[in-house]
C-alpha cells in the first residue's frame, strides 16, 4: 500500500513539472513575437534616424554651400604694397608718333624720339627730338582760297626733364591689374622752320605711361611747344607760336629686368 502511494505522489509531481513546463514553453512562445515585433520597431527607428541625419548633414551641405559668398574683388585682387614696375637706374627710349591740334595752316603729322636716364624714381633726365610732316590745310587764307607762301616747323630737339609724382594701378575686368604712373616733362632747344633760322623753343607736357612687361610700357601725351616764329610772306613778322600735340607710342626699358621691392 505505501508503495502504491508513493509511485502516486512521483506520477503527480512528474505530470506537475510536465504541465509547468509546458507553460514556460507556452508562455515562450507568446513572448516572441511581441520581443520581435520591438525589434522590429528598434530597427526601423533606428533606420528613420540614419536617413533623418542624412537628409540633416545634406541640406546642412546645401546650405553651407549656398551661404558660401562669392569672393570680393579685394580676394580676386591682392591689394598692392610695392611697386611691381621699377624705373630708377634704368634707361627709356621711347619713339612715338601723334598729331598736331591747332595749327589753322597745317596738318602735322609728328615723329617722335627721345632717351632718358631715371636718376630716381620718379625723376627722369634725357633728350628729344621731332620731325614734322606737314599738309597744307585747305582754308581761305585773307578772304582768298590762293596759297600764300607760309613758313613751317621741320624739325626740333630738347633737353626734357620729366618728373612722375604719381603711381597706380587700374582693374581689369576685376580680374587683372595694369599699372600705370602719371607724369609731367618740360624741356628747351631749338625748332627749325621751313623759312628763316633755327629758334629757341620751350616744351611743356602731361601724360601717362602704362607698364604692360618689365621692359615695355605704353606712353601717351600730350604737349605744347612755344616759340617765335614768322608765318610766310603775308605775314613777316615773328610772332610767338604755340603748337599743341597729342602723343602716342612705347618705351622700351634697359635693362629689361630688375629687381622688384619686398614686400
Amino acid at each position: 500500500m505505501k508503495t502504491l502511494l508513493a509511485g502516486t505522489r512521483g506520477s503527480c509531481a512528474l505530470v506537475a513539472v510536465a504541465v509547468a513546463l509546458g507553460s514556460v514553453a507556452a508562455r515562450a512562445q507568446e513572448a516572441k513575437p511581441a520581443a520581435e515585433a520591438k525589434s522590429g520597431e528598434a530597427k526601423a527607428e533606428e533606420t528613420r534616424k540614419a536617413e533623418a541625419s542624412a537628409e540633416g548633414e545634406a541640406e546642412s551641405g546645401k546650405v553651407t554651400q549656398a551661404a558660401a559668398p562669392a569672393r570680393t574683388l579685394a580676394e580676386r585682387i591682392p591689394s598692392v604694397t610695392r611697386r611691381v614696375f621699377v624705373k630708377q637706374g634704368r634707361v627709356e627710349l621711347f619713339p612715338s608718333v601723334g598729331l598736331t591740334l591747332n595749327d589753322p595752316f597745317f596738318d602735322h603729322v609728328v615723329g617722335t624720339l627721345g632717351l632718358s636716364f631715371h636718376v630716381l624714381e620718379s625723376l627722369s633726365v634725357g633728350v628729344a627730338g621731332d620731325y614734322y610732316g606737314s599738309l597744307r590745310a585747305q582754308v581761305p587764307v585773307f578772304g582768298s582760297t590762293q596759297k600764300p607762301g607760309l613758313n613751317r616747323p621741320v624739325y626740333a630737339g630738347r633737353l626734357e626733364l620729366t618728373w612722375a609724382p604719381l603711381y597706380g594701378k587700374l582693374s581689369l575686368l576685376a580680374e587683372s591689374v595694369l599699372h600705370f604712373d602719371f607724369f609731367l616733362v618740360g624741356g628747351a632747344g631749338m625748332i627749325a622752320t621751313k623759312r628763316g633760322d633755327p629758334t629757341v623753343a620751350a616744351v611743356v607736357g602731361i601724360g601717362q605711361h602704362y607698364f604692360v612687361a618689365d621692359w615695355l610700357a605704353l606712353r601717351i601725351e600730350l604737349r605744347d611747344q612755344f616759340f617765335r616764329m614768322s608765318r610766310g610772306d603775308a605775314m613777316p613778322a615773328r610772332t610767338m607760336q604755340n603748337l599743341l600735340s597729342a602723343m602716342f607710342g612705347f618705351c622700351l626699358y634697359l635693362p629689361s629686368e630688375f629687381e622688384r621691392e619686398a614686400l
